[in-house]
């Protein structure tokens, strides 16, 4: 039987490391595994079997995930909306309150020639 320690480096030296398992969670997982099989091979088989799946998960999930940039885009997106409407609704308010004031300038003056 080889070293574990050398096994070890070895299979650490033979895995693509990803993105999302560390070495050291790769060798721990590795170890546990190693002790329920009694057999590297397989124990090597199952951590990179696992890793793929994590991998192909992670880039499944990716997609779906906003970063930083996509955030602060959304929140420019959303303010120059919200000040485009709040424009909007003063110059309408505004509309409304000129309409108002001369129906009551009309309405004050029909009263007032009605009264003489």
């Amino acid at each position: 039987m080889q070293n574990p320690v050398r096994l070890e480096q070895g299979f650490l030296l033979s895995l693509k490391l990803r993105k999302i398992m560390s070495t050291v969670q790769t060798l721990k997982t590795f170890k546990i595994l190693r002790k329920h099989f009694q057999n590297e091979e397989d124990s090597i088989r199952v951590v990179e079997n696992l890793q793929q799946v994590i991998d192909n998960k992670f880039e499944e999930k990716k997609t779906e995930l906003a970063t930083k940039h996509d955030v602060n885009e959304l929140k420019l997106a959303s303010q120059k909306d919200i000040d485009e409407l709040r424009v909007e609704l003063i110059n309408k308010l505004n509309d409304h309150f000129k309409w108002t004031r001369a129906t009551l300038l009309s309405v004050g003056t029909f009263i007032v020639a009605l009264i003489k």
